[in-house]
């Protein structure tokens, strides 16, 4: 299932992407690019929509500051030549001027810092109370270690291979890397790096469960530090089981756009209370929103699951959507008629578990 938006993954090559964009939209400020260049950044600015406002915002600010091409409405040239000839006039005195300014400028640090130096002789027994203190106050800061460097340069490299399509040599390299150097500060993120392009990019899921599973056991921060990894690896580790099936069928759901509707609804009905039934529902909701923008304003998040939720037939799909907006209505927006509207539909249905927790939902209303 391909969702670079919001991935580690993701965040990296719009990092990389923005670089390489960024120099040639502060080019094209002051000149024309060459006609590779105009392509290259086009090209960025494409695969990558948030560069395309970066762009606007470049040639706004430029447009800011440009100054008129019209002629100007008299002749400076007199003014401009007088002015040379006072220039030159002006020389020497302003010569003489400097030279006594810098003689004084010169007395005035040598005394600052004869002054110094006898105030630290009066402060400190050793002379070097002043010293130590600049010593003292901030300690430089380490120099990164050849393995962190390595890694550093893998995952850079990383990230190129993937925006030249070369998705095969970037996962074989970042492999090799965390191999060599599973000690390493950096070995956590380039273990993620290669778990998203697994998931992302290959829908090898096995082998992006491994990935996580990894992740998860030897570098616990960098896991719970990423959300979409926790995610990810719960909705792994709940089709596993069976050999990933619903997963593929969640991307071929995906593939269809809007013809993917039907199978993202029985995705739901066949696994209520699961990980991939709310990602499949999240998935029905970017469906509709797509709609939507086409024909009104953006709509909320609930109201976006109301319709999602008339546009099902499926009486176990409709009973998880009328669980989960029981939840929001009751949980966050405070809306107790709505949230006991839905959650007595989930309560009359057929699947026995939704019904359940339906019911207990009520009871804690009460």
């Amino acid at each position: 299932m391909q969702n670079h938006s919001t991935s580690f993954l993701g965040e990296l090559l719009l990092r990389r992407a923005r670089g390489k964009a960024g120099v040639l939209m502060a080019k094209a400020v002051y000149e024309t690019l060459e006609p590779d260049e105009q392509a290259h950044l086009d090209r960025l600015c494409k695969a990558y929509p948030a560069l395309d406002g970066e762009r606007e915002q470049y040639a706004a600010f430029a447009r800011r500051f440009q100054l008129p091409s019209d002629e100007l409405p008299c002749n400076l040239s007199s003014r401009i030549d007088a002015a040379l000839t006072a220039s030159s006039r002006e020389t020497g005195q302003r010569k003489a001027t400097l030279l006594a300014g810098a003689a004084a400028l010169a007395s005035l640090v040598v005394a600052s810092y004869v002054g110094v130096m006898l105030f630290e002789d009066a402060a400190a027994p050793n002379g070097s109370l002043a010293r130590n203190a600049v010593e003292s106050a901030a300690p430089a800061a380490p120099p990164m270690n050849t393995d962190e460097a390595e890694l550093m340069r893998v995952m850079d490299s990383a990230c190129g291979l993937i925006a030249d399509s070369d998705i095969t040599n970037a996962v074989t390299l970042l492999e090799e890397a965390v191999a060599a150097h599973p000690s390493s500060p950096l070995a956590g993120e380039a273990l993620l790096l290669l778990a998203d392009i697994e998931y992302s990019y290959l829908q090898r899921y096995d082998r992006a469960f491994d990935a996580y599973s990894q992740l998860r056991a030897n570098h616990p921060g960098v896991f719970a530090s990423s959300v979409e990894s926790e995610m990810r690896y719960g909705l792994l580790a709940e089709m596993r089981r069976e050999n990933y099936a619903p997963l593929y069928a969640l991307d071929n759901a995906c593939a269809r756009g809007a013809g993917g509707f039907a199978i993202l609804e029985n995705l739901v009905a066949s696994y209520p209370n699961t990980v991939l039934a709310s990602v499949a529902v999240d998935e029905m909701c970017a469906l509709v929103n797509a709609a939507q923008r086409e024909a009104a304003p953006p709509v909320n998040m609930t109201a976006r699951l109301e319709q999602v939720r008339s546009r099902c037939s499926n009486p176990v799909a409709m009973a998880q959507l009328d669980l989960t907006l029981g939840h929001i209505y009751c949980n966050t927006l405070n809306d107790r008629a709505r949230a006991m509207a839905h959650y007595n539909r989930a309560a009359a249905s057929d699947h026995v578990a939704l019904a359940r927790q339906a019911h207990e939902a009520l009871l804690r209303m009460e």
